[in-house]
């Protein structure tokens, strides 16, 4: 009896915690005023309750604790999680932290789940999206921005492997001035745009070379062009971002796939990290919902997104 006395305080200091006190006051509020909570004499049978639940205590115990702990782990203070969210991704010139996790911050907690970043020969940050691999050049946490490059694409025109990029999925969004083109390996011979009605009101298609082995044979030619266009009559098809230039030339195609592009992330637009390390915590994802924010905290959290002590002193 006394482990089960212990429970119910133990409950009552996670409820607090967790955001669901106000209804723990309320079913504790139908506990009969002359009927103490859980005070059970074993010597003296218990009279019959006039309460439609037959012992409100247990009914109490089992509504809570689901309830509890459902919560709980959103509002942490877990000290490991404080400490390894804390810490910052490194790795060559790249360092970063929230949204991103990964390296030292090898907690999925710490970051959204499509952010995972990999330090890997050369000390080179790898991100992969959608399949893709992309070398990491730059995260700007200020504007939300980051640079990246195809990793398949570092060295040449014509990889062995070819993906498309598909950056329309959550969190990124498209940066502002760059453009899709389209990269079509093993076309027939025979093979002309014009016949698809493709319209072409700035750049005109290119042809550029590469190892017959790879996509086709002596038969075959490969083309760039501009807008994402699908494989059509060829073999394979990329698409890709390089930067809206009107100089549409093979070497700067090459040199933009060298270069990268920028995308931009969005997590938390409602600046909640911004409140939780105001208050000295360290933001995370709500591992529940990738698109909410959780505040860990050091010491006990009566809030999701920032830190706050559960006694004041009255300072």
């Amino acid at each position: 009896m006394h482990c089960l006395a212990v429970s119910l305080n133990y409950l009552h200091s996670l409820a607090f915690r967790s955001g669901t006190y106000i209804l723990y006051q309320f079913l504790f509020s139908l506990q009969r005023p002359d009927q103490p909570l859980l005070e059970i004499h074993p010597s003296i049978p218990p009279a019959p309750h006039p309460h439609p639940f037959k012992n409100m205590n247990y009914f109490l115990l089992f509504v809570m604790i689901p309830l509890v702990l459902s919560e709980t782990p959103l509002s942490s203070s877990n000290p490991e999680w404080y400490r390894i969210c804390g810490n910052q991704f490194k790795c060559g010139n790249v360092a970063a932290g929230f949204p991103f996790w990964g390296g030292d911050r090898n907690l999925s907690n710490c970051g959204h789940p499509k952010l995972q970043l990999k330090c890997e020969k050369k000390a080179t940050a790898i991100l992969d999206i959608v399949g893709v691999r992309y070398r990491v050049l730059e995260i700007k946490q200020e504007t939300k921005r980051l640079k990246i490059a195809r990793d398949d694409y570092e060295d040449e025109i014509c990889p062995q492997n070819i993906q498309n990029t598909n950056l329309d999925v959550t969190p990124f969004v498209r940066a502002p001035g760059y453009v899709t083109i389209t990269l079509l390996y093993g076309c027939p011979s025979t093979f002309n745009p014009s016949n698809f009605n493709l319209k072409f009101p700035i750049h005109e298609p290119l042809n550029f070379d590469c190892p017959n082995s790879l996509y086709g044979d002596d038969s075959t030619m490969n083309i760039i062009l501009p807008g994402d266009t699908g494989r059509m009559d060829c073999s394979r098809s990329a698409t890709v971002l390089v930067p809206d230039d009107s100089s549409f030339s093979i070497e700067k195609i090459k040199q933009a796939l060298k270069d990268g592009f920028e995308v931009e992330w969005k997590v938390d637009d409602e600046g909640n990290c911004q409140k939780c390390n105001a208050s000295k915590g360290k933001c995370g994802i709500n591992p529940l919902n990738e698109t909410e924010t959780v505040c860990y905290c050091q010491e006990l959290s009566s809030s999701l997104k920032e830190c706050l002590p559960l006694h004041h002193d009255g300072k």
